[in-house]
């Protein structure tokens, strides 16, 4: 690594900064495409935060990486997933059925979601601060499938012609309702009737 001065100036008179400009070596990143893509699938395919992904590059390769080295790095390689993430859309606004789940995640240290919309030909995944309805809607932008399997929060609800309740949340509440107290807790046929 080199490390390059810039030269800055300013006017007795005006007060006005000019600053010598970057040399060519200097402009860009300093990271390699294999950097970026290991970044990427790491991101993408292992699910490790941000900090994960520090904590491996400096133990790995020595290399110290700041969130925002990756983080731009991401931004870098975002229009090269465009048209495919473009066409993934189409195929999930164009599905019969589309399946639908968020989940807590952090950006940059903020709570935020991850949700998933997925029918039989493609997968899309936003990340969102907010856990609303509004995320379905602008992900479906005025398509509406003939069914929608999720679980029962109220975000996920009415945004097709009929609402399956996925049965993987149904098994893991009637199990909780099991293990509760009988007398203070919900019998199981309501959970049921109730999807």
């Amino acid at each position: 690594m080199r490390r390059r001065r810039r030269y800055a100036i300013r006017c007795a008179c005006c007060g006005k900064e000019t600053k010598a400009a970057l040399p060519s070596a200097a402009v860009g990143t300093l990271f390699g495409p294999r950097i970026h893509a290991l970044a990427i699938y790491l991101k993408t395919q292992q699910a490790l935060s941000y900090e994960r992904l520090q904590r491996l590059f400096l133990d790995l390769f020595g290399l110290t990486l700041s969130q925002g080295a990756l983080m731009n790095m991401f931004s870098r390689t975002a229009a090269a997933f465009e048209e495919i993430r473009n066409t993934a859309l189409t195929l999930l606004r164009a599905a019969d059925v589309v399946a639908s789940d968020e989940t807590g995640m952090r950006i940059v240290g903020v709570n935020a979601y991850h949700w998933v919309f997925r029918c039989d030909c493609a997968v899309v995944h936003e990340a969102d601060f907010t856990r609303s309805a509004e995320v379905v809607r602008r992900t479906m932008n005025g398509a509406r499938p003939k069914v929608w399997l999720s679980d029962r929060y109220s975000a996920q609800q009415r945004h097709a012609d009929s609402q399956q309740a996925c049965l993987a949340h149904l098994a893991r509440a009637v199990a909780q309702r099991l293990r509760e107290d009988w007398s203070t807790s919900t019998p199981c046929s309501s959970i049921i009737s109730s999807s």
